[in-house]
């Protein structure tokens, strides 16, 4: 499951040696040559600490969250197993799914029900909504899929961890940057300013997008390192077509940071601190095409935010965005990326009304 690939190469490299490390401790815990698994696990951790110029605690509490993703992975293994063996597992507090007429119907906490799409499904853990897909009528894969976006909210939280931690901790990050990484996954959570929580509801919807419609791109919320150092809110890559067949490998993907705003206020000097954030991304040899800057001056968003709360229908509270907003957000945010008459098409397949009943 890839989570990122804009990320410090010599980084990368330390979590997939953690990632290594949490699978040996965990096929050896309770057997012959586990001591041998902890001392390596010790020595790599020591080693880390020395590189970063950190404690080795801290050092440790990253390899810790790295066994934190493995244990989610291990997770998911599971479940797809007990998909595979046809075994039911009650969730509490979760919105049982069931499909009808190949529509989707979830049952609301008030009792009623009502037709959601796919997109809704796997985006809604986004804002803290579960969802039981009924085993009789929903697909395996489908199913499968909806438990590895859940996984994936994880492991992004956990990455985002690991990150903070690292720049915090290491020696090597300039003081300005040391305490924004700890701000910022506290800002993220709380939803604190009215900003974060326009990145997120405009993130979901456009996710959202991509699965309902199958549309040509993936977007992909930044990870702190990403938002902070290079200015890149949403990761968005566009696969690359060899004679008429999309390709669909990352490293044959355009890789496009976003870096999204709705203030109207000092656009000149965030378009300064984007062409400097592209410039260190290429310094640091990292697989970014370009950085492009977006504004859609949202309005209201809190109150919304609020409104949709109360019940918490499915579907995010974007879905209280009137069309006008939603094509404003949709055009802007792609603009840079296809041409207009890319997006028209779009956009008209999107728009189009549906017949729950057809």
């Amino acid at each position: 499951m890839v989570i990122t690939k804009v990320m410090e190469p010599r980084f990368r490299s330390v979590l997939k040696k953690y990632s290594d490390l949490a699978k040996s401790e965990r096929d050896k815990r309770g057997r012959e040559g586990y001591n041998d698994v902890r001392e390596e696990i010790k020595g790599i951790i020591e080693e880390v600490a020395e590189e970063y110029c950190m404690k080795t605690l801290s050092a440790h509490q990253i390899y810790v969250l790295q066994r934190e993703k493995q244990r989610v992975m291990n997770w998911l293994k599971i479940q797809f197993s007990k998909i595979n063996r046809q075994e039911t597992e009650y969730m509490p507090g979760a919105r049982h799914v069931r499909m009808e007429n190949g529509h989707f119907v979830a049952e609301n906490p008030d009792g009623t029900t009502e037709i959601i799409s796919l997109g809704s499904i796997l985006t809604d853990g986004i804002w803290g909504i579960d969802y039981d897909l009924d085993p009789q009528t929903v697909p395996k894969i489908l199913r499968k899929r909806y438990l590895i976006e859940k996984a994936r909210l994880f492991l992004q939280r956990y990455l985002d961890y690991q990150l903070g931690i690292l720049k915090e901790k290491s020696e090597q990050t300039e003081e300005n940057y040391k305490h924004a990484y700890s701000g910022l996954i506290k800002n993220r959570q709380r939803l604190n300013t009215e900003g974060h929580l326009a990145e997120r509801m405009v993130y979901a919807y456009i996710r959202k997008l991509t699965f309902d419609y199958n549309l040509p791109f993936k977007i992909d919320f930044g990870n702190i390192f990403e938002d902070i150092r290079l200015k890149m809110d949403f990761v968005i890559r566009i696969q690359k077509r060899k004679r008429g067949v999309m390709v669909e490998g990352a490293e044959d993907a355009q890789t496009y940071g976003i870096q999204f705003t709705i203030s109207t206020n000092s656009l000149q000097e965030k378009a300064e601190q984007v062409a400097k954030a592209l410039e260190d991304a290429r310094r640091l040899g990292l697989n970014i095409d370009d950085i492009i800057l977006v504004q859609v001056p949202l309005k209201d968003v809190k109150h919304l935010f609020a409104v949709w709360s109360v019940d918490k229908p499915s579907g995010g509270p974007d879905k209280l965005w009137d069309n006008k907003v939603k094509k404003e957000i949709f055009q802007n945010l792609l603009k840079d990326l296809f041409s207009p008459e890319q997006i028209g098409a779009m956009w008209e397949k999107i728009s189009q009304p549906k017949n729950p009943f057809e």
